[in-house]
């Protein structure tokens, strides 16, 4: 049996457009419990599956999928205030960053990628998923990054 200590989770990887449509629904209404019944007839499984993966990992919901405040804080706040609590949502999931060898306001593209790749051993398609989640939650909550990180993610996914 694999314990919780030896198994690391994921970061999100799942499209942020996903991300940020799942949140403004919320507007409507935030569940007692976030579960296949609430998403299920607007997310395929495989979606809702990994937007459930992904609001554990940013503490947007605990272990049962049951909000947390911090959850009901984003969902109602707008402008510099939902910009203020994505920073805080970002600062304590992505901690791991801090904790490297780099700046974000100086690393370049391929320095991110070994971080993530050191600390989550992922790579290829994960991999890039997890980063341009990342990259667009940061830019999302206003943390400066460098040019070398958003140069290359906007040049890669141009098309160019």
């Amino acid at each position: 049996m694999v314990n919780e200590k030896s198994r690391k989770r994921l970061p999100p990887y799942i499209s942020y457009r996903t991300f940020q449509n799942f949140l403004d629904g919320l507007q409507q209404g935030i569940p007692a419990r976030i579960d296949r019944s609430y998403w299920g007839d607007r997310l395929s499984g495989s979606t809702g599956i990994q937007l459930m993966a992904a609001l554990r990992f940013l503490g947007l919901v605990d272990a049962n999928g049951v909000p947390t405040d911090r959850l009901k804080l984003l969902v109602s706040a707008k402008g510099d205030r939902r910009a203020e609590l994505l920073r805080e949502v970002t600062s304590e999931a992505f901690g791991f960053l801090q904790l490297s060898s780099f700046d974000l306001q100086t690393a370049t593209f391929a320095q991110l990628q070994e971080v993530f790749h050191y600390t989550f051993q992922i790579t290829g398609d994960v991999s890039r998923k997890c980063i341009k989640f990342f990259i667009e939650l940061a830019s999302d909550a206003g943390i400066p990054l460098s040019p070398f990180i958003t140069k290359r993610f906007r040049l890669a996914h141009s098309g160019t």
